[in-house]
């Protein structure tokens, strides 16, 4: 079922349209050396983006991490 849905959104959802800006932009991102760790999030963010089905985000506190500043809203 993730990959009917999966399959939907990327074509008929845009959802390559918004995996593609944030490639684009993460690329944008690497040209500099501060922007890079922002650069590995942004292909993070777009593979969900194109795929989110099936998965889950799960809080770090809920495995026994300790949370990153500023996720916590």
């Amino acid at each position: 079922m993730a990959f009917v849905g999966n399959l939907l959104w990327f074509t008929i959802g845009f959802g390559w349209l918004g995996a593609l800006l944030w490639i684009v932009m993460g690329c944008l991102l690497a040209c500099t050396i501060i922007g890079i760790p922002f650069a590995i999030a942004a292909f993070r963010i777009a593979n969900y983006v194109a795929f989110p089905f099936g998965r889950e985000l799960v809080d770090a506190e809920l495995i026994g991490e300790k949370r990153m500043v500023g996720t916590g809203f």
